[in-house]
């Protein structure tokens, strides 16, 4: 796939975004014990989670070094973590980035997202998925 042309994806979308998409995560009754396990119920708690999200996505999306760490370590310390939560997690992504988005620039996301459950997925549980 190629790259969109990003000029009009700036910080502050990619902020929506994730703050989106985490809204969406807390109040899904799959995907929302999971993440308050993880991280807790309180917003204060979150917050340092959503930025560094946002840093992620920062880098993977924009290209702009500004994440550090290690997504597969991070994940492998998270209790009760299994496959089809990141069947639900790529879905949640798919509708935020749909609605927040025109098409070929969602889609362009939704793959880089599709990318790190790939990875994720293969070295978490040796599964593949396409």
């Amino acid at each position: 796939m190629t790259t969109p042309s990003l000029a009009a994806f700036d910080e502050e979308n990619l902020r929506t975004l994730v703050y989106r998409f985490y809204e969406r995560v807390r109040d899904d009754a799959h995907l929302g014990p999971v993440f308050e396990r993880a991280i807790g119920s309180e917003d204060a708690n979150w917050e340092p989670h959503l930025r560094t999200m946002t840093d992620f996505w920062h880098t993977v999306v924009l290209h702009k070094n500004t994440f550090k760490g290690n997504p597969l370590v991070r994940h492998m310390a998270v209790e009760g973590i299994e496959p089809e939560h990141f069947v639900r997690w790529i879905q949640l992504f798919e509708e935020v980035a749909a609605e927040l988005f025109d098409e070929r620039l969602a889609a362009y996301i939704v793959g880089r997202a599709q990318n790190m459950r790939r990875h994720l997925t293969r070295n978490l549980f040796g599964e593949s998925v396409a």
